[in-house]
């Protein structure tokens, strides 16, 4: 490790830093001794990261403010039409441009946009960094105006949603926090608690080696009352609805305005259930029913499925789990809005929160929403941004307060 730590950082004594984010899938104890056709990780120096970061800023801070700029591995690309997807509660965000290309005519390009390069990028909204990430996926089209090719990236924790979560699978005595900590290093990854450790784990948890690392956090998360997102750099920040639902709304949005003059939203009473029961099963082999409800649906619709565990806790966290995504998928209203800047001058972001006025909506006097997801897209020369709202309760856990629910 002294060697590689030599040639990755110029400084033997930062072997540590190697030895971390892969101890767990070397299969020696030792880290000096590496066996033949072992894959070692080399994530970023942390003194010289922020030193990068910071003149990176500085480099794209006079950007106008609608522009679409990708670096690939520090090559700045043309982009013709761009896509950029963040969410509070789906681990990975995404961003998706079209870029010309014409073969052999940008050497240092075409390394970059070959396929399977997995190049590192960074992706700027005007002069802000909005998502650092890889390109994962690679279309090429030949068109009648030449080549493009459409490059899809991720944020690095995608690795996480892929990949089969790394040894050990038992965890004893332990908080949540210490738990993602312990999964993350072998993906390079780090993750901030801004609203502490989370829940402690008494009895212990136990990964399954076939279910993938996301799985099993977004498992702990749950009963943890956390939610997973994002940050600019790429790395998991853990939040809890309810911290963030209490935060001031950024703005209020009003039918009156453009955004609402064509507004359609389809309220599909078919995808809730008023029973959500989960069946499980004791170490002794008696079944375990945990029911969640939704005493909004006032008839009878409900679904049963199976848990995989012998913890009967797990199933009642189970089935309340199951009753919150469904929610949130139910009661996500899309909001397309022109521009990409909120009242206060900022990047639209999930997270916030916004008061919408709409009597299409069933809120005349304005409700307080929380942002899920935001797309910004930029496309023929538009700049668009389409908001999914949620109750920020579908997140939280809490008591539903549905503005078109009529008490």
């Amino acid at each position: 490790m002294y060697d590689i730590a030599t040639r990755a950082y110029g400084d033997p004594t930062k072997w540590p830093i190697i030895w971390k984010a892969n101890s767990k899938t070397m299969r020696s104890t030792d880290p000096n001794l590496i066996y033949p056709g072992e894959v070692i990780f080399i994530p970023p120096d942390p003194t010289k990261q922020a030193v990068v970061q910071q003149a990176q800023a500085n480099r794209y801070a006079k950007k106008p403010l609608l522009s679409a700029t990708m670096v690939l591995d520090g090559l700045e690309v043309p982009v013709l039409n761009a896509r950029l997807n963040r969410s509070v509660d789906t681990m990975a965000d995404s961003f998706v441009c079209e870029i010309p290309w014409t073969s052999g005519l940008d050497a240092e390009l075409d390394k970059r946009v070959a396929p399977f390069s997995y190049a590192p990028c960074q992706v700027y909204l005007g002069p802000n960094l909005a998502l650092t990430g890889r390109v994962y996926n690679i279309t090429a089209e030949k068109t009648d105006s030449g080549i493009r090719k459409t490059l899809e990236c991720f944020t690095k924790t995608v690795d996480l949603i892929d990949s089969t979560v790394p040894p050990p699978y038992f965890y004893q005595a332990a908080y949540f926090d210490s738990i993602v900590k312990s999964v993350l290093p072998p993906f390079g990854l780090s993750a901030s608690f801004p609203q502490g450790r989370g829940a402690y784990f008494e009895f212990g948890v136990e990964a399954k080696s076939s279910e993938t690392a996301a799985k099993f956090l977004n498992r702990l998360a749950f009963q943890s009352g956390q939610i997973m997102a994002n940050d600019v750099y790429g790395n998991l920040v853990f939040n809890t609805a309810k911290a963030l639902s209490l935060l001031p709304p950024v703005g209020t949005l009003n039918e009156s305005e453009p955004w609402g003059q064509n507004l359609k939203i389809n309220f599909e009473g078919r995808t809730r259930f008023n029973v959500y029961k989960a069946l499980g099963w004791e170490g002794d082999g008696a079944p375990v029913i945990s029911i969640a409800k939704d005493p909004v649906v006032p008839v009878s619709r409900f679904v049963t499925f199976v848990v995989d565990d012998n913890d009967p806790g797990n199933t009642k966290t189970t089935a309340a789990w199951k009753r919150s995504k469904q929610l949130i998928k139910t009661l996500t209203i899309p909001i397309p809005l022109a521009g990409w800047y909120n009242p206060q001058g900022n990047l639209w972001a999930p997270g916030q929160m916004v008061n919408v006025i709409s009597a299409t909506l069933h809120c005349p006097n304005g409700f307080p929403f929380m942002i899920r997801e935001t797309e910004h897209t930029m496309e023929d020369g538009g700049f668009a941004c389409t908001l999914h709202l949620v109750p920020a309760q579908a997140l939280t856990g809490e008591d539903l307060k549905e503005p078109w629910v009529v008490k």
